[in-house]
């Protein structure tokens, strides 16, 4: 029930220093995590869902113009975003999206000060090591990783355990299902 009214005050505000980027954590796989998040590509259309960048020099070129963000399988570390773009984009502040200069009518860089809401899956253990890296150091009275300390901070992390059993068949994702479960749960 808090995960789907989470899901909900996330469509509705959009990316917020209050709104918390909404992580599905799962122990081994299977869990269920993309599954429940996928009919968000057929309830707004894949054109305005943004989905894991790539490694590479222009990873949040297709941000701007995005109602939503979907980072499935999402890895929090500096392989494709530095820390300091993802807290950044994490807590709705600007975020600065690099584009190439050799395209027509592209004139420097953009700003993205867009509220699309941002929903990620991830392994648990990632998350699990993240939160001990934010933890405060008894000597110090600091976080044990500033980086990892203020990307955690702004994250509702939901774990995932219990696998569920694959379905003999491919599942169709069903946006008006899914809109019915977020809004009956979510008291709305």
């Amino acid at each position: 029930q808090e995960l789907c009214t989470d899901v909900f005050k996330a469509l509705e505000s959009g990316r917020s220093e209050t709104t918390p980027v909404v992580v599905l954590a799962g122990a081994s796989g299977g869990e269920g995590k993309s599954f429940f998040l996928k009919p968000l590509l057929t309830l707004l259309g894949d054109e305005y869902i943004f989905h894991c960048p790539e490694p590479g020099t222009f990873p949040l070129l297709d941000l701007p113009g995005k109602k939503v963000v979907f980072l499935d399988d999402w890895r929090f570390n500096k392989c494709v975003l530095p820390f300091e773009t993802q807290c950044r984009w994490f807590d709705g502040s600007a975020v600065r999206v690099q584009r190439p200069q050799n395209q027509q009518g592209a004139t420097g860089h953009v700003t993205y000060q867009g509220t699309a809401p941002i929903f990620v899956t991830t392994k648990l253990a990632d998350m699990e090591r993240f939160k001990k890296l934010s933890a405060i150091d008894p000597a110090t009275g600091l976080a044990l990783d500033a980086d990892a300390s203020m990307i955690h901070r702004r994250l509702k992390v939901y774990e995932f355990r219990k696998r569920i059993t694959k379905a003999p068949g491919k599942i169709k994702y069903c946006p008006t299902c899914f809109a019915k479960l977020v809004l009956s749960q979510s008291g709305n």
